[in-house]
This record gives structure tokens, sequence and C-alpha cells, in this order.
């Protein structure tokens, strides 16, 4: 016979079981779909990563209007064919979240899926989504900021391309590029590219002059041609030779001041004041002065497969002659069977291309006075720097000038020749980053 206090007690290892089983129930929901989610989160950021690469390696290969369609085709290869019910598959370039955010050197796929659920379904009745994201990094394969001659890489500011003398800057087989947002503290008036003075900025062969900025791009006194300009170009986000590294060019040769010939190495200063040729390789100058680099009024520096490394000097040169042509396979032939990329930076055949080369945080500017006999052919890269080819006479530059401004002035005419064969071309290239 069972006792009062026993007959309350009836029916507890009911209740308690019941409790039991609810969290057995929940830690099996647990172990099944907090696995199946992680499996799902695995399968979809490969699925991510395998998409945005396939993009980036389409946008490296040269082609950007595809990319979009590659990495959806290339994502619902994967099962994720953006059925908006239990998958959403998005492309953006640039990205939209993370570290790369309007950097429209990156893109970024972002999948979203509906995961279905065995047991937790019962105990939570909302769905369970999972969000993975995916960016990647490409360099084209072919010439930077292909198909301009002269570059300005300044992000704001205004005249970061102008004529201030009565010569005219001609600008053949390519375009003119101004990367600038504008400034508003520049003035009234204030444009991007500017034709000040008596001077015109001419543009031949049917290519353009494209400014970012949209408010003020062009004007001045002179005139520019073709009018109007391309205003609202797609902005360049980084350095487009960014990683190319420095040269080492070896042990100090100290100041190399006269004629005759000069063997490549690292020089504080070089300053021709009769005919001094520059033997094939490297040149790194050292000395923080304007006029690192220099020629007196009877001097000439000529140099074939050459490159100057201004690593804390300038050049201002206003007199002489001056003859120098990058690295090529012509003139550096030992460089025939290897890609720049894969040489060292010890060796010229690493800098095809580039014929003066102003370090990253090098203070000073290239200052040039041309004159007719001056010849200058290959990239000049100063990308921290101000670039300005003036002169009385007419002469001429064959390759590119990548610069953070650029400026041409004097009564001659500056010559600018787009060459894509003598120019630098950076190694093609994408990197998962995300």
């Amino acid at each position: 016979m069972l006792t009062p206090q026993l007959r309350r007690e009836r029916g507890q290892a009911i209740v308690l079981l019941a409790l039991a089983l609810i969290g057995l129930l929940g830690f099996a929901a647990v172990a099944l779909d907090g696995g199946n989610i992680y499996t799902e989160q695995r399968r979809a950021q490969s699925a991510a990563d395998n998409a945005v690469m396939a993009a980036a390696y389409q946008y490296m290969m040269g082609s950007t209007s595809t990319i979009s369609t590659t990495a959806l085709a290339n994502a619902a290869t994967n099962d994720y064919d953006n059925n908006s019910t239990s998958n959403w598959v998005k492309f953006y370039r640039p990205p939209i979240i993370g570290a790369y955010v309007g950097n429209s050197d990156y893109m970024q796929v972002v999948i979203t899926e509906r995961v279905p659920t065995a047991l937790a379904h019962l105990v939570y009745k909302g769905p369970f989504q999972l969000t993975v994201s995916s960016v990647a990094r490409a360099v084209k394969a072919g010439p930077p900021v292909d198909g301009n001659a002269v570059v300005s890489l300044a992000k704001d500011g205004c005249s970061v391309i102008k004529t201030n003398g009565n010569g005219n800057l001609v600008v053949s087989n390519g375009g003119v590029f101004a990367n600038s947002v504008g400034d508003t503290n520049c003035g009234v008036g204030a444009v991007v590219v500017n034709a000040a003075g008596g001077g015109s900025i001419v543009v031949n062969d049917g290519y353009d002059i494209n400014v970012v900025d949209t408010s003020h791009p062009a004007g001045g006194a002179g005139t520019i041609l073709p009018w109007p300009v391309e205003s609202g170009a797609e902005p360049i986000s980084s350095d487009p030779l960014g990683d190319l590294d420095p040269p080492n060019c070896g042990p100090n040769q100290g100041a190399a001041s006269g004629s005759g010939s000069l063997s490549p190495g690292t020089y504080t200063s070089i300053k021709a004041t009769g005919t001094l040729t520059l033997q094939p390789g490297l040149y790194c100058i050292t000395d923080n002065d304007a006029h690192a680099v220099d020629i007196m009024p009877s001097g000439v520096l000529a140099g074939t497969g050459v490159m100057i490394y201004l690593q804390s000097g300038g050049m201002s040169i206003q007199q002489g002659i001056m003859d120098l042509k990058a690295p090529s396979t012509t003139y550096n032939p030992s460089c025939a069977s290897i890609l720049p990329w894969e040489a060292p930076n010890t060796s010229v055949c690493h800098y095809i291309g580039i014929v003066f080369y102003m370090d990253r945080n090098n203070p000073n500017d290239i200052a040039l006075a041309g004159q007719a006999g001056w010849n200058i052919e290959g990239t000049i890269y100063a990308p921290s720097a101000e670039v300005e080819l003036e002169g009385n006479g007419d002469w001429s530059v064959t390759g590119q000038i990548l610069s953070d401004t650029f400026v041409a002035g004097g009564n001659g005419d500056v010559n600018v020749f787009f060459n894509p064969d003598l120019i630098y071309i950076p190694a093609p290239s994408i990197s998962l980053m995300q």
C-alpha cells in the first residue's frame, strides 16, 4: 500500500524522462545539424573562392565585361545556382564589405545559403542561413593604364596635368589620364587638366583625355584637343606598379663626374661634363639633392639598356643633351630568355622597359628642360613625384609617364609617344585575399 507521500511522487520519473529527452534532442540537433551547417559553410566557402578566382582570372586576361557572368557560372557548377530560394550568389567589383571596400583592384563573391535541418527546426522555427565571402585581386596582363601615354596618379588636387608655357604637349598613339577627383580648395575656376599659358594639350590618333573628376575636369587659356574631355573615368585605386620592388644596385661607387664610360652600380651623384656613356645595367642614385643627376652645358648623358633609380636624389636638368634608353631584350640580350618578374631585383632584366624609377618615398622631382636632340625611351615612373618636361626646342619621350603630377612647359613642343613595346609591363597575377 502506497503512503500519501509516495502517491504525491508518482509520475515524476516521466517528467524527468521528458526533460531528459528534450535535452538529448537538443544535443542531437547540435551534433547533427551543427555538423551539417559546418560542412555546408566549408562547401560554400570553397565555391565562393573558386568563383571569385575564376572571375579574377578572366579579368587578368583582359576581359572586364564578362567577369560577373564567369563568377556566377562557376558558382553554379558547384551547385550554387543563385535560385533565390535555397541560395543567393552575388558578385561585386569593388567589394562592398571587408577590408577592400571601394577598391576596384579587388572583386568579391558573396554566397548566402539556406540550410535544411533534421532536428533543429523542432525547437527553432526560423530559417537557418549562412553567408560566406571571398575576395580576390587581379592584375591585368598588358601595359599599366593601357592606352595612355601620360598618367597622373594623384587622387585629388587640381592642375595635376598642365602646360604652363607657350609650347604644346603633344601626345600620340595613346591618351592622357588624370586620376584626381578634384579638390574644393583649388579655387574658383580650377580644373584638373589645365592648359595654362599659351600652350595647348593635343592628343592625336583618336585617343582621349580621360579625367575621373566630373565637376571641373579641364580648361585653361590654351587649347585642349579633343574637346570635350572624357570625364567620369574609373579611378585608379592603387599604384599600377605598386608590386615592383626597388632595385639593389650593389656597393657604392661614390660620385661620378666627367666624360667617358660608366659602369652600373650605386652612385651618390652622376654629372656629365662631356660625353658620359652609361653601360647597360642599373644605376642607383643616393644623394638627396635635386641635381643628383645633372648635365653641364656641353655635356651629353647617353646610354642604352639602362635604368636610373633615384633612391634619394632628383633630376633638375636645364642644359646639355640626354639620350637614354630603357633595358630591353635588344639592348640587354641576356634578358631574352628571362621573364622580368622572375629575375631578381639585382638584375637589369627585372626592370625591362623602365628608364627612370623614382623611389616612392623620394621627396625630389624630375625636371627636364630638353631641346632638339634629346631622346628618352621607356617608362618614367615617379608615383610620388612631379615630372616636368620643358624646353625651348621640340623633343620627345617614347614610352609612358606614370607620375603623381605632370607639367609640360617652355616654348618648344614636348612630344610623348605611347609605345607598349618599349615600356614596363607588370606581371599578370591573381591572388585570393580573404
